[in-house]
């Protein structure tokens, strides 16, 4: 009579593998969060009152050693901050600001908008601390 062989279960190898690279997965994106970004909200002026409705965005000056995302912001009644968890990273950025003057309309196209421009695009630089800060912009009237 011979006796059967019996092989070494291979359900728990089976399920050790993938179960290793999952938790290995889980480890990696743990640190893959990017940089810390940082609040940044503030006042927009134009001519001296605040811009009614517009927008703001900070780009990372790579001619100045920035890196890192972009980020921006809505302006209401000249005031704007960054969405929670989407602020800026610290370093020199580039600035372009759009300012409308909040009285809407629907375009010929059929869209809504918030207005007339009221001064070509601003285009500035600044450097961001690597905090949460409060930063200001007195758009300067522009000749034509």
């Amino acid at each position: 009579m011979s006796a059967k062989r019996q092989w070494p279960s291979l359900f728990p190898l089976a399920c050790a593998g993938p179960l290793l690279v999952t938790v290995a997965l889980l480890a990696g994106c743990g640190g893959a969060q990017g940089p810390t970004r940082y609040a940044v909200s503030g006042q927009v002026t134009y001519e001296g009152k605040p811009v009614p409705v517009g927008f703001i965005y900070f780009r990372p000056d790579v001619s100045r050693g920035g890196s890192g995302p972009a980020c921006g912001a809505r302006i209401e009644q000249g005031a704007y901050q960054t969405p929670a968890g989407r602020g800026c990273v610290g370093g020199p950025h580039l600035v372009e600001i759009v300012g409308q003057d909040g009285v809407g309309f629907e375009s010929e196209e059929g869209y809504q908008a918030d207005g007339q421009s009221l001064f070509p695009a601003y285009a500035t630089e600044v450097d961001l601390p690597s905090e949460d800060v409060r930063q200001d912009f007195d758009i300067p009237v522009q000749s034509e």
